[in-house]
């Protein structure tokens, strides 16, 4: 809500949204992490533990893949992730 208090052109909007990527990947590469850590702790009885495993790795690869599609649907469009 405080970022749209302060967007007047489109180059502060990219910036914002630039913003908030950034946000989300930071959690979803702690998500990843921790289902990769939770996959390797779990019981070997069940197979769960891979598809546990498989959904960190996919997880955590997403982003690369929504950029360089984001870059071949859109090309001379970037977003750049900001950590400010």
């Amino acid at each position: 809500m405080f970022l749209a208090q302060t967007i007047n052109t489109p180059a502060d909007l990219k910036n914002a949204v630039g913003f908030g990527v950034g946000i989300m990947m930071i959690i979803g590469y702690a998500y990843a992490v921790l289902l990769i850590i939770q996959g390797l702790l779990q019981e070997r009885g069940d197979g769960q533990w891979k598809y546990t495993i498989a959904k960190g790795i996919a997880l955590f690869a997403s982003s690369g893949i929504c950029n360089l599609l984001f870059s071949h649907f859109f090309p001379g469009q970037t977003i750049t992730v900001s950590f400010n």
